[in-house]
C-alpha cells in the first residue's frame, strides 16, 4: 500500500521535476532568471514538493474533484502551466489515491442503523421464573464510503437499556458543551 502511494507520489516528483523551470522563478539583480534543478536549493525544493504533496493528498482525502482542485490552485495564483501539471496527474490517479487513502484510514466505525426487538423471557436454563423483557439490539456500522459493513449485537435488560440511554445522553451534552 504504502509503496503505491509512494509510486504516485513519484509520479508527481516526475512531473515536478519536468515543469521545475516554470515552478521556481527567482529574482537575481533585480531581473527574472530561471533556477535550473542544480542550482536549486535542494532544500527548498524538498519543501515545495512536500508542500504540493500534501495539496494533492490532502484534496484526494476530502474528495475535492479537479476542477475544484484547479479552482483553488487558480485563486491560490498560480499560473495556468503549473495548474495542468497538478491536476492532469490528480486527474489520472484520482480513484487510486482514493482507494490507498481508504486502506490506509484509522477511522472509527460510524452507526448507520440501528435495530431492536423486545423479547419477553419467562424462564432460563438456571432460573425456573424471570418474566423480565429483554432487549435485542443491532447496530450496522460502518468505515466510510466504500468500506466492509459491520454489525454489533447486544442484549440488555430494561436498567441496562436505560443506563446506556443515561450514558450516551451523557456523552452527547459533554460533545454539545465543547463544540458551543
Amino acid at each position: 500500500m504504502e509503496r503505491e502511494i509512494q509510486a504516485l507520489c513519484g509520479q508527481s516528483a516526475a512531473q515536478l521535476t519536468s515543469m521545475t523551470s516554470s515552478f521556481f522563478s527567482v529574482q537575481v539583480d533585480g531581473q527574472d532568471a530561471t533556477a535550473a534543478t542544480s542550482e536549486f536549493n535542494t532544500r527548498e525544493l524538498k519543501h515545495a514538493f512536500d508542500s504540493l504533496s500534501l495539496v494533492v493528498l490532502d484534496a484526494a482525502r476530502c474528495h475535492t474533484m479537479p476542477d475544484a482542485l484547479a479552482s483553488m490552485l487558480e485563486d491560490s495564483g498560480m499560473a495556468a502551466d503549473q495548474i495542468e501539471a497538478i491536476v492532469t496527474p490528480y486527474t489520472a490517479n484520482f480513484e487510486k489515491l482514493r482507494s490507498q487513502l481508504r486502506r490506509q484510514a484509522t477511522e472509527l466505525p460510524h452507526i448507520v442503523d440501528v435495530a431492536w426487538r423486545l423479547d419477553y423471557s419467562i424462564k432460563t436454563q438456571t432460573q425456573e421464573r424471570i418474566h423480565a423483557p429483554m432487549y435485542h439490539i443491532t447496530f450496522k456500522t460502518s468505515q466510510g464510503a466504500g468500506m466492509e459493513e459491520g454489525k454489533v449485537q447486544l442484549t440488555c435488560t430494561q436498567a441496562e437499556l436505560a443506563d446506556l440511554v443515561s450514558q450516551l445522553k451523557d456523552a452527547q451534552q459533554a460533545v454539545e458543551k465543547n463544540t458551543a
